[in-house]
C-alpha cells in the first residue's frame, strides 16, 4: 500500500489529490472485493493502482499490470460504436467515456465483454490528477443475449412461416415465400422442394428460390430418376438427412451424385425428407454454391421443422381437397386431423365438431351438442369472440386469427388459437366455422422467455447502480471546479468586451500615426508605432478568440449556413496566404477539388478555420510541402491539411485542443502564438456537427482532418452542466 501511496501522491501533488488518496486508503479493501475493475492512472499515463478483479479480467498478473501504461491496455479494448482510436482519443483529451460496451482480448487469447468508464479528475487548475478507469464483465450478460436472440429468431422464423399456412391459404405462394424466408436466413445459395411422382422412382423439382446472381437448376433437375443417387435414395427412404459439406470431396459418399453437384457449382448441400399423412412424399433442401460449409445443428433443426410444416401443410392441402369433392370425404378427414374444428350457426349453437375439439376442451360430443359456443367462456372471452365475429360479418371473405383462454371441463386453464371463416350455404352466410389448437405450450414458453428478460434486466439495473453509487462518489470533487469554470467563463465573456474596445483606439490612433496625419515620424519613432500596432492586434485577436471561445461556452454564437463553392472558396483563401508560402518556398498542393463542388456551411467560421490551420501549417512547416486534399463520405464531407512540418510528440498529443496550452519546444517557443487558435477551431468545427483530429510524427509532420455533416446538425457544444448531469 506504500508503493500504491507514493505513486498517487506523485500524480495528484495538491489538495485534491490527498483527498483522493484519502479515499483510496479508505476504500481499498472494499475496492479489492469488488466484481468489477478498478484502476487508477497517472498523469504521464502509468497504472498507479489497479485492484485484482482488474487483472483477473485482463487476464494479466496484477505486478505486471502494474508496470503497463493506459495505452498498452487501450491495444487490448475493442470498442463497437467508437471509431477506431476514439477510446484513445477521448483519453487524450482529457474527457469521460460512460458505460461503453466494449470486447477485451486478454492475454491468453480469450475474449470477454465489458461494461467500461473511464473518468479524468480535474484539480482546480483544471489539471487531469489522475484518470479512474472501472469495467465490469458483462460476458454472461451477453452470452445469455445472444442465446436468446438466436431462440426468439428461430421462433420468429418457424412462426411466420406457420402463419404462411392458416387459412384459406394460395399454397405456391406459401411455398415460395417459406423458401424465400429460408433462403436469407441461412444465406445459402438455394432452397429447393422436391415431390416424388405417383411411381416414387422420379423427383420433381417442383418449387426453387435462389439467391441474386445464382443460376436456377429447376429445369435441370425437373425429372429426376431416385435409383441415380442410391445414398440419397437410401437416407431419404429411411427418414435420415442428406448432408453434403464439400462437394469436392469424392471420397464420401456417392461419387455420382458428388460430380454432379460440382458441375452445377453446388459445394455443399442439405437436405430432409417430407412426410405426408406419415409417408415420405418428397424432399426439402438447400445449398450453397460460395464454398464448402459445415452445417450447424440449428441448420438441422430448420429443415427439419420446416419439412414438418410444409409436410403438415400438404396434408391439410390434400384434405381440403377431397373436402371439395365429398362432403362425407371431408367429414371423415376432419375427424382425423389433430387440430380441433367446428361450425357454428350465426348464433353460436354447435352444427359440426370433430373428435379434437372434444379432447382440446375435454367435453364430449353430448355435452358440446347441447352447448352454445359462448357457453364455453367467460364473460371477457365471450365479449371479445362476440366483437371478433362480428367484424369478419362485416369484412366478409377473408379470416380471423384469434387467440383466448378457456377453461376445460376439469377447470384446468388452456390458451387457444383458432382460426374462424364465415360459412356459406350458397350464396348465403349460414354461420361460423375455424380450427382450434392448443397453444399452451407456447404460452408458457412467452411467459419463461418473459420472467427471464426481466431478470436479466434486474440483474442489470444492480450492476448499474452499483457503477452509478462509485460514479456519485467522484461526483463531488467536481462541485468547485464546475464553480471554478463558469466564473471563469464569465469572467472571460466581460472583460474581452472591455479590453477589445481600447484596444480599437490604440490601433486606430496608430494607424493614423503611421499614415502621417499628424507629421512625419523619425525612424525611431516609426519602428516604436509599429511595435505598438503589432502588439495591440496580437493582443486584440487573442481577445477576440477568447471572447468567441466563451460565447460558444455559453451558446451565445449561431451559425448561418450557405452552400459555398469549394474551389473558389479556397482559391481565396490561398490568395492571401501565397506569400508566406512562396516566402518559405513550400510546394502547395491542392487535390480531390473541382470546380463543381458544393458544400454547406457558415462561411465566415470555415474561413477562419481553414486559415488557422494553413497559418499553423505555413507556421511550423520551414521546408517541403502542404497538401490540401477533398473528399466526400457518407453522410458529409472531409477536408485533410498535411504538412511536412517539425510534427508533434506523442506526449504533447493531449495538449493540442487545450486553451492557452502550447507544445513546449524551442522552435514553437519562437514563434508567435497565445494557445487558444486549435482550441477556438475544435470548437467551431464541432458548433457545425462535425469532428476534428490529427495524426502526427515528431520530426515527420502532421495531418489534420476536418469532418462536417451535409445537414446542419443541432448546436451540441459542450457545458459544464451538461458534463455533470451526464455523470
Amino acid at each position: 500500500m506504500e508503493e500504491i501511496n507514493s505513486k498517487i501522491k506523485e500524480a495528484c501533488n495538491d489538495g485534491q489529490g490527498n483527498r483522493i488518496l484519502e479515499s483510496l486508503e479508505f476504500y481499498k479493501e472494499f475496492i479489492e472485493l469488488v466484481n468489477f475493475a478498478f484502476l487508477v492512472i497517472n498523469p504521464d499515463n502509468k497504472i498507479a493502482y489497479c485492484n485484482s478483479t482488474a487483472a483477473n479480467l485482463f487476464g494479466i498478473d496484477n505486478g505486471e499490470l502494474k508496470s503497463l501504461t493506459i495505452f498498452d491496455l487501450f491495444s487490448q479494448i475493442r470498442s463497437y460504436t467508437f471509431e477506431e482510436e476514439s477510446l484513445v482519443q477521448n483519453y487524450n483529451d482529457g474527457k469521460s467515456i460512460n458505460n461503453e460496451v466494449v470486447q477485451i482480448k486478454r492475454k491468453n487469447n480469450s475474449q470477454i465483454w465489458m461494461n467500461l468508464c473511464l473518468k479524468p479528475i480535474l484539480n482546480e487548475n483544471e489539471q487531469i490528477t489522475c484518470t479512474i478507469l472501472t469495467g465490469l464483465d458483462i460476458s454472461g450478460m451477453k452470452d445469455y443475449e445472444n442465446q436468446l436472440n438466436q431462440i426468439m429468431n428461430f421462433e420468429k422464423l418457424i412462426t411466420s412461416i406457420s402463419s404462411q399456412f392458416l387459412g384459406t391459404l394460395d399454397f405456391n405462394k406459401a411455398i415460395k415465400d417459406t423458401l424465400k424466408r429460408i433462403g436469407i436466413s441461412k444465406m445459402v445459395s438455394r432452397v429447393y422442394l422436391f415431390s416424388f411422382d405417383e411411381s416414387n422412382e422420379y423427383l420433381i423439382n417442383t418449387h426453387e428460390w435462389c439467391a441474386e446472381g445464382i443460376e436456377t437448376h429447376i429445369d435441370f433437375f425437373r425429372k429426376t430418376p431416385l435409383n441415380k443417387f442410391p445414398s440419397v435414395k437410401e437416407n431419404i427412404l429411411s427418414g435420415k438427412f442428406v448432408s453434403i459439406e464439400n462437394s469436392l470431396d469424392f471420397s464420401k459418399g456417392s461419387s455420382n451424385l458428388r460430380k454432379i453437384l460440382s458441375s452445377r457449382c453446388v459445394r455443399a448441400t442439405l437436405a430432409y425428407p417430407i412426410y405426408t399423412n406419415g409417408i415420405i412424399s418428397g424432399i426439402l433442401g438447400f445449398d450453397d454454391e460460395k464454398k464448402p460449409r459445415v452445417w450447424a445443428p440449428e441448420d438441422y433443426s430448420l429443415i427439419k421443422v420446416v419439412s414438418q410444416i410444409i409436410g403438415n401443410a400438404l396434408e391439410r392441402k390434400i384434405d381440403e381437397d377431397k373436402i371439395q369433392e365429398s362432403e362425407e370425404k371431408y367429414r371423415n378427414i376432419l375427424e382425423s386431423i389433430k387440430e380441433g374444428y367446428f361450425e357454428v350457426d350465426l348464433y353460436g349453437n354447435f352444427t359440426f365438431f370433430n373428435d379434437a375439439l372434444c379432447e382440446i376442451t375435454g367435453y364430449s360430443r353430448e355435452n358440446l351438442l347441447n352447448l352454445n359456443y359462448s357457453e364455453l367462456y367467460d364473460d371477457d372471452t365471450r365479449q371479445y369472440l362476440y366483437e371478433e365475429f362480428n367484424k369478419l360479418l362485416k369484412i366478409k371473405n377473408v379470416f380471423k386469427m384469434l387467440e383466448y383462454p378457456q377453461k376445460k371441463k376439469n377447470g384446468e386453464l388452456i390458451y387457444l388459437e383458432s382460426s374462424a371463416y364465415l360459412k356459406y350455404d350458397v350464396n348465403a352466410i349460414t354461420g361460423f366455422k375455424g380450427f382450434v389448437r392448443d397453444v399452451s405450450e407456447r404460452k408458457k414458453g412467452e411467459f419463461l422467455r418473459r420472467s427471464f428478460n426481466q431478470k436479466l434486466e434486474e440483474k442489470v439495473l444492480i450492476r448499474t447502480n452499483q457503477l452509478t453509487e462509485a460514479l456519485d462518489k467522484q461526483k463531488l470533487y467536481l462541485d468547485q471546479i464546475i464553480k471554478s469554470s463558469y466564473f471563469k467563463t464569465e469572467f472571460l465573456a466581460t472583460m474581452s468586451h472591455e479590453l477589445r474596445t481600447p484596444l480599437n483606439s490604440i490601433i486606430g490612433f496608430t494607424d493614423l500615426l503611421l499614415e502621417g496625419i499628424y507629421g512625419n515620424l523619425n525612424p525611431e519613432q516609426l519602428e516604436f508605432i509599429k511595435d505598438i500596432k503589432s502588439s495591440a492586434e496580437h493582443q486584440f485577436d487573442m481577445i477576440s478568440q477568447i471572447l468567441d471561445i466563451s460565447k460558444i461556452e455559453s451558446g451565445q454564437i449561431s451559425l448561418k449556413f450557405e452552400d459555398i463553392h469549394l474551389l473558389d472558396f479556397m482559391n481565396n483563401i490561398l490568395s492571401t496566404l501565397r506569400s508566406l508560402i512562396n516566402e518559405k518556398k513550400l510546394v502547395l498542393e491542392m487535390k480531390g477539388i473541382k470546380k463543381k463542388h458544393l458544400i454547406k456551411a457558415d462561411p465566415h467560421k470555415l474561413k477562419h478555420i481553414i486559415e488557422n490551420l494553413l497559418n499553423n501549417a505555413i507556421k511550423f512547416t520551414e521546408k517541403g510541402y502542404i497538401i490540401i486534399e477533398f473528399s466526400y463520405y457518407k453522410n458529409g464531407w472531409e477536408l485533410l491539411i498535411k504538412d511536412s512540418g517539425i510534427g508533434i510528440a506523442e506526449e504533447n498529443f493531449r495538449l493540442i485542443f487545450k486553451d492557452f496550452k502550447r507544445v513546449k519546444s524551442p522552435f514553437v517557443d519562437s514563434t508567435p502564438g497565445s494557445g487558444l487558435g486549435l482550441a477556438l477551431t475544435k470548437r467551431i468545427i464541432e458548433l457545425h456537427g462535425g469532428r476534428i483530429s490529427f495524426s502526427s510524427k515528431l520530426g515527420e509532420g502532421t495531418t489534420f482532418r476536418i469532418r462536417i455533416p451535409n445537414e446542419p446538425k443541432k448546436n451540441d457544444t459542450f457545458v459544464i452542466e451538461q458534463f455533470l448531469g451526464k455523470l
